[in-house]
């Protein structure tokens, strides 16, 4: 649940929800293995090892080269990461970081 006017819900644009609800998936995410919330954006990273982001701000407007909001989830580029799966992800206000894997076979234990 939230209020963003852009969206860092990922349901589209203006969308927010007042209170806490029952769990409802995120349209486009499937198989998300960890979430993080910044301040006006939300990442996500799948089993496979994909980093979605959706939201507004400086950490959407540099990985898209797109100064509009994301309103729906948007996979980051894989070659952001030298090719690399991401492993884990964590976010601040303005800021990502993401551990990714040196080994293209490398998964962190199920």
């Amino acid at each position: 649940f939230g209020w963003r006017y852009r969206s860092a819900l990922g349901c589209g644009a203006q969308t927010s929800v007042r209170a806490p609800s029952g769990a409802s998936p995120v349209p486009g995410l499937e198989g998300i293995v960890q979430i993080g919330a910044g301040a006006t954006f939300t990442l996500c990273v799948d089993s496979a090892g994909s980093l979605w982001l959706f939201g507004e701000g400086p950490c959407t407007i540099g990985c898209f080269n797109d100064p509009l909001a994301v309103h729906v989830p948007r996979r980051v580029p894989a070659a952001a990461f030298g090719g690399r799966r991401v492993l884990a992800a964590a976010c601040g206000e303005g800021h990502v970081v993401v551990l990714a894997a040196w080994d293209p076979m490398c998964r962190l234990p199920q």
